[in-house]
């Protein structure tokens, strides 16, 4: 079935904030981390920062795909968008907190 002109809408909207805001929420653990594990091997600093980001690629591209497909309620689809960065936020959270206790 086609989607609904509404919902591809609504879904490249919700992505596309969800995305501009995780560039800024994506940065903060980055520069704690690198502040955290300095000594440490860069790949594994890399690895540490990039995991975060797949995930939230792939709540985001699964929410618009909710988002898409189903007809009847949107708010599943974008809960799953925002909640990557729900999720990375509350790490920021936590990391920022060890750093500081240091």
């Amino acid at each position: 079935p086609e989607a609904h002109p509404r919902s591809q809408i609504l879904s490249e909207f919700q992505s596309r904030g969800s995305f501009a805001f995780s560039c800024l929420v994506l940065v903060l653990p980055g520069t704690a981390l690198g502040i955290i594990l300095q000594g440490r091997s860069p790949l594994a600093v890399s690895v540490v920062g990039v995991v975060p980001a797949m995930v939230l690629v792939l709540l985001i591209n699964t929410g618009r795909e909710m988002i898409t497909r189903t007809s009847t309620s949107d708010i599943p689809g974008t809960l799953l968008i925002w909640s990557g960065n729900g999720i990375i936020v509350v790490l920021n959270v936590i990391i920022y907190a060890r750093l500081l206790r240091r």
